[in-house]
This record gives structure tokens, sequence and C-alpha cells, in this order.
């Protein structure tokens, strides 16, 4: 059963988006959406609650836990311009990042966290240190 790819595809239909649209607000490509949808990948993380922030729904209702979508009024909602991400190198990216946040005012912590997204996209941290290993059980 496709509970969180059937929930997904259900509300951004009812925001009246396509998965291109909807991928370039999360900073995705639009077969990422897909993929999401058809549920041949999952969500993680920043882009899991990006999508809800997005989709204006609660994590409870894209997971299955309650059958009440709660969409958030769009004046509650802020979704931000993720077009920076999809630039080819992480350069132009963090360029064309500050050039958005100019246009749209965003906060210290629109800008942290797009810089946390970026060093996560292009697997960089601060001093040129690399992605940390994942530790297994």
């Amino acid at each position: 059963m496709k509970v969180i790819g059937n929930r997904l595809k259900e509300a951004r239909k009812a925001k009246g988006m396509t998965q291109e649209e909807l991928g370039n607000i999360v900073g995705v490509t639009p077969e990422a959406i897909g993929n999401y949808e058809n549920e041949k990948r999952e969500p993680k993380g920043v882009i899991f609650t990006k999508l809800l922030d997005a989709l204006g729904v609660s994590a409870d209702f894209i997971l299955g836990r309650t059958d009440s979508a709660t969409y958030i009024e769009p004046q509650q909602t802020r979704t931000r311009n993720l077009s920076y991400l999809n630039a080819p190198d992480p350069g132009t990216a963090l360029n064309r990042a500050l050039e958005i946040a100019q246009e749209e005012n965003w906060t210290h912590d629109d800008l942290r966290d797009a810089i946390r997204t970026l060093a996560d996209r292009w697997g960089f941290f601060p001093g040129g240190a690399t992605r940390p290993a994942t530790a297994t059980a």
C-alpha cells in the first residue's frame, strides 16, 4: 500500500501544482517528485520537511497516521525559491542563493538552511572537510 506516495500526490494536486512546480519549490527534479509519488524513493530529512511546507500538510497526513489533510492556509506557509539547487556547480549555486536571498529578504535562518542544503547536496563542509562516514551498528 503506497500511503506516502499517494498522499504526496493527493496534496500536490489539491494545491494545483505540477511535479515540476513542486520540485522547483523543494529543490529537486520533477523525476524525484515522481519517484516519491510512486514510492520508488522516500523523501528524507530536509526534503521531507520542505515538501510538507510546500504542500501545507502535516507529517501525520503524509505518513497515513490521520486522514485529515490539515491543509495550512497559504498565508501561514512561506516557501522559498530553491532554483539555486539546480546550478551546475557549488559556486554558481551559492551565488544564486545569495541573489535570491537578497531579492526575497531571507532571514539569517533561511540563509543558514540554504547553505546547509548546498553543503549536503554537494558533499562539502566548512574548512574543506568531506562528509563524515556514517556509523553502522
